[in-house]
């Protein structure tokens, strides 16, 4: 499988000329920009991230350990208050279970007993509602803390599996993510080679999507799943659409697909305290609900220990970091020359030389 340009206009601006460099830069991104009437043709490896070093790379320790240390603050006050519901839930619910003859708590005990457990509840839901900004942006949906401090959003789509990925047919399939403005609206297209497995596929589409905002990732079990930044979210849900040749997603014109979230890994909206029955509901699903809060509060105090130890040793931090661009530069090389083995990129850095010079206004005057 290879990635291409949609069409030329992801070819560099006419001001320097297109050189080489640039024609492969742009070849290794797979994407293309659909025309827009607001801007002229930029390279499109300008914008694209699949194939750039890591944030935390590039900025000090120290910006990580504060997104950190904010998001471990966060998951201590969201397990803090699911031990308050808890407790209320469980006294109203003990309270409610004793028959009228023998309860000991008069009314008005019972009905500020209730109030607190409503209190407790909605404390709760506020927290949950406000993880983004409160954690920083750096924990997602399912409490897992974003390597660069950015929270994405897991979501799948009918059509994108494991079955489609076992097909063996050659196909090309092109995306419109949503995830950038509609005036700089990408589109990323990769070329499905006869033969190729399922990994070689979704590496491929992976390399495709990336500059357009979305990434794919498979598991152990081969299914497929696809994630953009939370920020980016509503609008992939939204515009989320492909256009295939035929084999895998129909041929012609773009169809939407429906894009589905990964459930959170908490649902504190669906909990309810109007009752017994509710509130034996809502304790059910308490239980492991905090323990995964727990189980994410020490993930994120062993990161957050690791890196304090590391920003106690500048050797051992450099070393680090320079492993990591070493293995980014590694994955770069690989990345670069499955492109480079493709016909089409043969064929751009053939033609780069000849366009050197030629400016859209000459191609223009020419054409008059």
């Amino acid at each position: 499988m290879q990635i291409r340009p949609l069409s030329t206009d992801a070819l560099p601006a006419s001001s320097g000329g297109a050189s080489a460099t640039q024609v492969a830069a742009t070849q290794a991104t797979g994407t293309a920009r659909a025309p827009a009437p607001s801007r002229t043709d930029t390279p499109a490896a300008a914008t694209g991230t699949a194939l750039r070093p890591t944030e935390q790379t590039a900025r000090p320790g120290q910006l990580q350990i504060a997104r950190t240390q904010q998001a471990l603050d966060y998951l201590q006050g969201l397990d803090e208050a699911l031990e308050g519901l808890k407790s209320a839930a469980s006294a109203q619910l003990a309270h409610l279970a004793q028959p009228a003859q023998q309860r000991q708590t008069p009314g008005a005990q019972a009905e500020a007993s209730a109030a607190l457990s409503a209190r407790q509840l909605q404390h709760v839901q506020a927290l949950w509602r406000q993880r983004g900004q409160a954690s920083g942006g750096a924990l997602d949906t399912q409490l897992r803390l974003a390597p660069d401090g950015v929270a994405r959003q897991a979501f799948k789509v009918p059509g994108l599996d494991a079955r489609s990925l076992q097909l063996d047919q050659g196909e090309t399939l092109s995306f419109i993510t949503g995830a950038s403005a509609s005036s700089e609206r990408r589109i990323a297209t990769a070329v499905i080679g006869p033969g190729l497995n399922a990994a070689q596929q979704a590496r491929s589409l992976d390399l495709a999507l990336a500059p357009a905002g979305v990434r794919l990732h498979t598991d152990a079990a081969g299914e497929v799943t696809l994630s953009s930044r939370e920020a980016d979210w509503p609008a992939v849900r939204e515009g989320f659409s492909v256009r295939g040749g035929g084999v895998r997603f129909p041929a012609r014109q773009f169809h939407r697909l429906q894009a589905s979230p990964q459930p959170d890994a908490l649902q504190p909206d669906t909990w309810r305290a109007d009752d017994a029955t509710a509130l034996r509901d809502t304790l059910r699903q308490l239980v492991p609900a905090q323990q995964r809060v727990q189980a994410a509060v020490q993930q994120a105090q062993g990161q957050l220990d690791a890196l304090d130890r590391s920003a106690s040793s500048p050797d051992t931090d450099g070393a680090t970091r320079l492993a990591e661009r070493q293995a980014w530069a590694t994955r770069f090389a690989q990345d670069f020359q499955q492109v480079g083995e493709q016909a089409p990129y043969a064929v751009f850095a053939a033609l780069a030389p000849a366009l050197q010079g030629i400016s859209r206004e000459r191609v223009d005057a020419l054409l008059r």
